[in-house]
């Protein structure tokens, strides 16, 4: 994983996608052992396995459609 800085100042973690995966597995085992019954939606392990999910599903979708585009050619 690298962590690069955006113009404004924000820092974007760039991982390769089994390190995705990892994480993703990670979090979700995570929230199932320590689950926070209070508020879940508050708890910053829920909103990064949020976010990584919906990188993964993003990373998926863009590699559907290169094999799409490849098979079309």
């Amino acid at each position: 994983m690298q962590i690069v800085r955006t113009g404004g100042g924000e820092a974007v973690a760039v991982m390769q996608v089994k390190e995705l995966l990892m994480t993703e597995t990670a979090l979700m085992r995570y929230l199932m052992q320590y689950p926070d019954p209070a508020n879940p939606d508050s708890s910053l392990a829920c909103r990064m396995l949020s976010e990584i999910s919906r990188a993964n599903d993003e990373a998926a979708a863009v590699a559907g459609q290169a094999v799409e585009d490849s098979a079309a050619s």
